[in-house]
């Protein structure tokens, strides 16, 4: 199933494989710069960290 599912997905559109992953790579890398963009803020705005160890 799978097979046939990436070979419809591939013919007559080379790069279909591509447009099935490009979403998803595109939210990873927002949640991860909106993740980084938060935490910056808070440290420089001085507030704990709500996922720092206990630690800490």
């Amino acid at each position: 199933m799978v097979r046939l599912g990436k070979r419809a997905a591939t013919e007559g559109n080379p790069q279909g494989h591509r447009d099935g992953v490009a979403p998803l790579l595109l939210i990873f890398v927002l949640m991860v710069g909106l993740a980084f963009a938060g935490s910056v803020g808070d440290r420089m705005a001085g507030t704990p960290q709500l996922t720092a160890p206990a630690d800490d």
